[in-house]
């Protein structure tokens, strides 16, 4: 019977080489059915497996282990189950794991000059403002400041942070998917977005970078294309706006 799998699987190689992976599935399927039950042996399901997970990705995999499991019962095959519960898609990503903790903040009552040199200090270009009870009100943008200082003709030192800064603000919590962050920040075209709690206190900040940054180091829990989506309607954002007095913080 092991030389009869044999001849099955190069069978099956063979088809692959000359037709392509997708004939695989369908001889694969063929000569599996054909086999009578309980004659599949912990290596030719090996075999199997391996060859699902190469040509067709983890999905196909674990409905191969499936399949496998239906011809021979369940005893025997937990390495192949093993396997393919550890092709599983990856965790996703939580705001918790990208959040710059503790960022500089400042109060609305604070004048421009205040803002901008915090800015300078902890080299950003956006502080969330926050009331005394430290809820986010507001967010204030370097450009903001630039524009304030441009179009109205203030004084830095005499102008407060609570006139100009953008009171439209959109959050996110600690323990959301950053696949969430992204829709937030393509959706209202900013780049960045205070982190808060339950409660509304602010806890950090998460930006663009921060995201980049961490998909590029870990790759698994980030989406690509949802990074690039997020980045086009941001820019998107800023041609159309490009004469005008708004800025995505």
């Amino acid at each position: 019977m092991a030389a009869v799998s044999r001849k099955r699987s190069e069978a099956a190689r063979k088809v692959v080489r000359t037709k392509g992976p997708a004939v695989l599935k369908r001889a694969g399927e063929m000569a599996v059915a054909r086999m009578p039950r309980g004659t599949v042996t912990r290596a030719a399901l090996s075999r199997q497996t391996r060859e699902a997970a190469a040509l067709r990705g983890p999905r196909d995999l674990s409905r191969a282990a499936r399949k496998a499991v239906r011809t021979k019962g369940e005893r025997g095959l937990r390495e192949a189950v093993v396997k393919a519960a550890r092709t599983r898609a990856p965790a996703p990503m939580k705001i918790a794991q990208v959040t710059t903790p503790e960022a500089k903040r400042i109060h609305e009552g604070a004048s421009l000059a205040v803002a901008g040199a915090i800015m300078r200090e902890a080299d950003c270009g956006a502080l969330p403002v926050v009331d005394s009870n430290r809820h986010v009100v507001g967010m204030i943008t370097d450009r903001d400041i630039c524009l304030a200082l441009v179009s109205k003709n203030v004084r830095p030192s005499e102008a407060n942070v609570g006139d100009f800064m953008s009171r439209d603000v959109h959050s996110c919590r600690p323990q959301d998917d950053v696949s969430l962050a992204l829709k937030i920040m393509g959706t209202y075209k900013v780049r960045r977005l205070p982190v808060c709690d339950d409660d509304d206190h602010l806890l950090g900040i998460l930006s663009m970078d921060d995201i980049i940054l961490a998909a590029e180091r870990e790759a698994d829990g980030v989406s690509t294309e949802d990074v690039v989506r997020a980045l086009r309607l941001i820019c998107e954002s800023y041609r159309e706006n490009r004469l005008g007095g708004r800025s995505a913080a």
